[in-house]
């Protein structure tokens, strides 16, 4: 607990001093001689209760106050004062005075009103505790939260990926047997139409030779111009059926990879 004593006079400094040995207050005391000099020790230093002099030359304990209160609402301060004008006491409270301390001191009032003060300020810092434990514990909740919400949509991603894949292979599994019978039966076509094309050669060959034997000249000129049709027809059904069966293996290639 540190305790900031802001007095122009030494005596008063020194009494508060020894008054404060004698009641066994555990405390560290800081000392200062002038209002402005009580301002600078609250810029660089952690002070929890501070003994204000209310009449000081220059920057008055009043105005020493005003300043201080500005910039920390959570000092304990405590305003010593000989005087008798309840106005100053009025005014000190406007501008944020816990309790005053009468002067000259009387160790029983002086040692009761700061340990008040100091029970005040133990009040403080454990409820200031509490807040920064309760906001450490949202913090930790939220980010618990966020974590859940990723978990939960990784979950969620996961689940309609397995319900993808399983649709897939099932997908997959009903293409493949119908797969299998076009390409067998491409297979089987190919092997058809090279048989037709042998036999297509062989009787036109037959043909060809033997005119001189056939009656009908001109159906035998008809047959041999159709014929024409037939072996182009016979001759682009290689490639067709080449093309084909490329298509069939690519899908049967895709299916195996996701199956």
């Amino acid at each position: 607990m540190n305790i900031l004593i802001v007095d122009d006079t030494k005596f008063n400094i020194m009494t508060a001093k020894e008054v404060i040995k004698i009641s066994g207050i555990k405390c560290n005391i800081i000392t200062a001689a002038s209002g402005e000099e009580a301002i600078e020790i609250m810029n660089t230093q952690n002070i929890d209760i501070i003994l204000l002099d209310i009449v000081m030359p220059k920057l008055s304990g009043i105005e020493t106050l005003d300043i201080i209160r500005r910039n920390n609402k959570n000092v304990i301060i405590l305003m010593f004062t000989s005087l008798t004008d309840k106005k100053y006491l009025e005014k000190s409270f406007e501008f944020g005075a816990n309790d005053y301390i009468n002067k000259p001191i009387e160790p029983i009032e002086f040692t009761s009103r700061l340990k008040s003060a100091i029970k005040m300020r133990e009040y403080q810092n454990a409820l200031m505790e509490s807040y920064n434990n309760l906001k450490n514990t949202n913090a930790q909740l939220k980010e618990s939260n966020a974590k859940l919400k990723t978990t939960q949509i990784e979950l969620v991603n996961r689940e309609k990926l397995s319900t993808i894949g399983r649709f897939s292979a099932g997908i997959a599994h009903e293409i493949n047997t119908p797969l299998g019978y076009v390409t067998s039966n491409i297979y089987t076509i190919q092997s058809y139409a090279k048989t037709l094309k042998e036999y297509l050669d062989k009787y036109l060959t037959f043909t060809k030779e033997n005119e001189d034997y056939f009656s009908n000249k001109k159906e035998l000129k008809e047959l041999a111009n159709s014929s024409g049709k037939l072996e182009f027809i016979l001759s682009d059904f290689e490639p067709v059926i080449n093309e084909t069966n490329e298509g069939l293996e690519k899908i049967s290639s895709i299916i195996k990879k996701y199956h």
